[in-house]
């Protein structure tokens, strides 16, 4: 759910920047800065799945 919930946003801003015209800066900053927002947040998110953190914390909460 999370993995498709991401892809949306980060399509949604995909097709903001790909369609906004050379002169319309701020709208097409807007979405770049989304698109590395989303591309950080998606490499954070495997990283703490990756490294045990998720199943840790998730363990904590049960105590």
């Amino acid at each position: 759910m999370f993995k498709e919930m991401v892809s949306s946003i980060e399509a949604k801003a995909m097709e903001q920047w790909r369609s906004s015209e050379p002169h319309q800066v701020e709208e097409r900053e807007d979405a770049y800065r989304m698109l590395r927002a989303i591309g950080n947040l998606r490499e954070e998110f495997k990283r703490v799945v990756t490294d045990g953190a998720f199943a840790r914390r998730r363990e904590e909460r049960k105590t």
